[in-house]
């Protein structure tokens, strides 16, 4: 019984997915980094919302408390603030918004070393 050398098909095929096989490889892995990272994300963007909803909780919580101790005071009307912790903030980013400076806007001076 002689041996039979294999179809050239074979030879080309074989060839072929070699060549394949490194880039399939390659994308394997990246679906399975990007399964994992979902699940990562997943969890840190959880974490991030419940640390959002605390940090957001204890704001309002200790600008409430503060207002009970010294109610916020408007300059311009001459008034104090009620409504609270909401309209207090409300109040602070529209008095910051219409605080302008007498010589207009100027860059800060670089800062130069010590020593």
């Amino acid at each position: 019984m002689a041996i039979r050398s294999p179809p050239a098909w074979c030879w080309e095929s074989g060839r072929r997915r070699k060549l394949v096989a490194p880039y399939l490889l390659l994308i394997l892995a990246l679906v399975e980094l990007l399964r994992h990272r979902r699940a990562v994300l997943g969890a840190a963007g959880r974490a991030l919302a419940t640390l959002t909803a605390v940090a957001t909780a204890v704001y309002l919580a200790v600008l409430a408390v503060f207002d009970r101790i010294a109610p916020p005071y408007d300059p311009q009307t001459g008034t104090t603030i009620t409504g609270g912790p909401f309209a207090h903030t409300a109040h602070m980013f529209s008095y910051a918004a219409g605080q302008t400076s007498p010589h207009g806007r100027r860059a800060s001076p670089p800062t130069r070393g010590t020593g």
